[in-house]
């Protein structure tokens, strides 16, 4: 039996400002939904969760790199603060907003959330090998996933439920008052977020020289280029972008489907993301478990197939409110194990001088994803006929058929992966001084 090694606790203090941050996104983002919906009509739910999408990425794709410049020159720990500070500003504003009935305003807040959240980013995920050993970071991006998706499945919890309990379950109720009533709550979790923030460590400052640039895109290419020897840095990127175009294609589709087939409120069609929530901290927990201390490209295509299954059972069989929660919790088992191998990677595998850069182009091709999954969501909806389930179908068969090409291109690290997982399953192995073993070479 492994050794246990606690991890330095300045990272769990890293993982309570995230999960402040994620539930909080998550609350708001469907406050403002239910808000939009409630003042336009269920009829637009389609195209305002797309509209909401495209606004929430748009910030991203925008300050991302800034942020993994600044990440790299000024210490994240103060980034991550101000950040947070921000955070506790915009959501006092976001409660005006509702207060004031605006529907330009909503989305206006919205954007501003979004853009702190593109700051904090990059000083995130870089912190995680700055508190951490190289051997701890699978470990840490289990606990840092499995927190991230648990913030999630609260904000997911609380975002229908705040609207239900303070403004009201029907959509006749949207009142602007009882909106801003509820939108206090954002404020109390900003304001433990930045609390979490100011007990991390201070870290020093890397002092990259690199300098922000209004032509953002040029640099996003040139950190690519600066890695482009490196395929399975690239491929891993890439595929990190892939799990966001499914995560918010999923969370975009979700309240349309559940109103036009399962027969729920758009409260009620919100609830069923936690089940995805939950299955990706779950898939999150297990990928950790089984990866020790390797980094295990095995896995990825196990989660990709389980992902592909979930998608299509969700268009093929009969839509039913109990049935969707199971394919709705396995789609994210599926997204769990499939998703930190990869983000473990890219920590590990990134020069360490520009691990912000690196990680903020990572963070900008994923957001690329997300907004394509927004606009693919907001052009569908203009098509005649075209329903909720024959998007998952689509996305259903796009992943089985990069999943065959991902079996293709990784056949022994699957064998590998699936020999370790019996092994382990068989044998109890029992090590000594593992911690002595250098994380590269001999």
């Amino acid at each position: 039996m492994e050794q246990r090694e606690k991890l330095n606790p300045s990272f769990s203090w890293l993982n309570t400002t995230q999960f402040m941050g994620a539930m909080n996104d998550n609350i708001f983002k469907l406050l403002v939904t239910f808000f939009l919906i409630r003042n336009l009509g269920e009829t637009h739910a389609d195209r305002l969760t797309a509209i909401g999408g495209i606004l929430f990425a748009l910030p991203f794709l925008l300050l991302t790199p800034a942020g993994g410049i600044l990440a790299d020159r000024h210490s994240k720990q103060r980034i991550t603060l101000i950040t947070r500070i921000a955070e506790i500003v915009i959501m006092v504003i976001a409660c005006g907003v509702f207060l004031s009935g605006s529907t330009i305003g909503a989305f206006a807040v919205l954007f501003l959330m979004s853009a702190q959240s593109a700051f904090f980013g990059p000083s995130k995920y870089g912190l995680i090998p700055e508190l951490v050993k190289p051997h701890q970071l699978s470990k840490a991006n289990s606990y840092l996933v499995l927190m991230t998706y648990l913030a999630i499945i609260a904000g997911t919890i609380l975002g229908p439920g705040l609207t239900d309990w303070i403004v009201g379950p029907t959509a006749a109720d949207n009142r602007g008052d009882l909106f801003a009533i509820a939108g206090l709550a954002c404020v109390v979790i900003a304001i433990a977020g930045t609390f979490a923030s100011s007990r991390i460590e201070p870290t020093p400052a890397q002092g990259n020289a690199s300098r922000i640039s209004l032509f953002f895109i040029r640099d996003v290419w040139r950190t690519f280029r600066s890695i482009r020897d490196d395929r399975f840095l690239v491929l891993a990127t890439i595929a990190a972008a892939y799990f966001s175009l499914l995560g918010a294609f999923i969370q975009m589709n979700m309240i349309p489907f559940a109103i036009e087939h399962l027969g729920l409120s758009e409260t009620a069609g919100g609830y069923l993301f936690i089940y995805a929530a939950l299955g990706i901290g779950l898939g999150s927990w297990l990928a950790g478990r089984l990866s020790g201390r390797n980094i295990e490209f095995g896995a990825i295509p196990i989660g990709a197939i389980l992902i592909a299954a979930s998608l299509l059972a969700l268009w093929g069989l009969p839509h039913d409110p109990r049935w969707t929660r199971v394919w709705m919790l396995t789609v994210g088992v599926g997204a769990g194990i499939y998703l930190i191998p990869i983000e473990a990677f890219i920590q590990f595998r990134a020069p360490r001088n520009r691990v912000g850069e690196v990680l903020a182009a990572s963070s900008f091709l994923s957001w690329i994803g997300i907004l394509g999954a927004a606009f693919l969501i907001f052009g569908l909806s203009f098509v005649p006929q075209w329903t909720p389930a024959q998007t998952f179908l689509l996305l259903g068969l796009i992943t089985l058929g990069l999943t065959v090409a991902t079996l293709i291109l990784l056949p022994d690290f699957l064998t590998r992966f699936l020999i370790m997982v019996l092994t382990r399953s068989v044998y109890r192995i029992r090590t000594i001084d593992l911690d002595n073993l250098p994380d590269e070479g001999g």
